[in-house]
């Protein structure tokens, strides 16, 4: 989604598009410090999200949840904005 709205960018450049472009990559950032960071997982496949967790990463995975919860909220407000003006052209 992120790579569609920078190729996006490249036409529109309107505050609303650039702030959804801000808020998907604040969600693809955390997103990749859970995968990466904490969770210690790779691109070669799936199996990392198999193995058992230490208790102590529930706090920071439940840390960057909750930073991602928002994020993505805010991407959908700015996307209703988007949706509203758009209505009206």
């Amino acid at each position: 989604m992120l790579q569609y709205l920078l190729e996006r960018q490249k036409e529109d450049t309107s505050d609303l598009l650039n702030q959804l472009i801000e808020t998907f990559q604040e969600t693809v950032s955390l997103y990749q410090k859970l995968m990466f960071d904490i969770l210690q997982g790779g691109t070669s496949g799936w199996d990392y999200l198999f193995r058992p967790l230490d208790k102590e990463q529930y706090p920071a995975i439940i840390k960057v949840m909750q930073e991602m919860k928002l994020s993505e909220s805010e991407s959908v407000n700015i996307v209703e904005k988007i949706l509203a003006v758009k209505k009206y052209l």
